[in-house]
């Protein structure tokens, strides 16, 4: 089974601090933009990613999107090898 989710720190916390309550506020506000994809078909395994970076990939009606982060401080750099995907294809960075 896998599970995918969002977890942040006491709710009082973030609710007292209008900076917090806004960055939490956008975040969902995107996240609902993408819902669609973010439960569409899994792709994890055409895709790969930097070293330390982590990701999951979903195809939702003729799109694949890729969503990633860096749970590190630390600059990460490198390349997403997408199979499928040819060399300078287009693609488009949301958030």
């Amino acid at each position: 089974m896998v599970a995918t989710g969002i977890i942040y720190f006491t709710w009082s916390a973030l609710e007292s601090d209008s900076a917090k309550l806004a960055a939490v506020q956008q975040v969902f506000g995107e996240l609902n933009g993408l819902k669609n994809a973010v439960f569409g078909l899994d792709l994890g395994a055409l895709v790969s990613a930097p070293p330390g970076v982590g990701y999951m990939a979903r195809y939702n009606q003729g799109t694949t999107y890729i969503f990633a982060v860096n749970p590190t401080a630390a600059t990460a750099q490198g390349n997403f090898t997408v199979q499928g995907l040819a060399a300078g294809q287009q693609v488009t960075v949301l958030f």
